[in-house]
């Protein structure tokens, strides 16, 4: 006699092994995109670091002012930095005459901040 169709014990192993399979992708799923949003941001700060590099050398930025943000706006007509919040922005002198750039940012709902703040 022929069989027709799948035994109940065949289909329990196969959704046994569907259910084992997503549980240990899923998650890998989740912090890969997680990590992918985090490395966004990161890029942001790293991208408005580099405007804020240009900027001081287009406006000829002396080294001994210190720039704020609001100065900033009201001489850069747009900052752009993706789905960002530029939430402070600091051009200041440091101690040995060199520039340092103080970036604080919210993206994705976190705050990231540059190393020089």
């Amino acid at each position: 006699m022929k069989r027709k169709g799948f035994t109940l014990i065949e289909m329990l192993l196969v959704v046994a092994l569907i259910a084992t399979i997503t549980a240990v992708v899923i998650p890998n799923i989740v912090s890969s995109v997680n990590e992918g949003k985090t490395r966004e941001c990161e890029s942001y700060l790293t991208l408005l670091e580099n405007n804020l590099e240009m900027y001081k050398t287009d406006f000829n930025i002396d080294a001994n002012e210190t720039v704020e943000f609001s100065d900033l706006k009201s001489r850069v007509s747009e900052i752009n930095v993706g789905d960002s919040v530029v939430n402070e922005l600091k051009i200041i002198k440091k101690s040995n005459g060199r520039f340092s750039y103080c970036a604080k940012i919210t993206c994705n709902g976190k705050s990231y901040q540059s190393k020089s703040c």
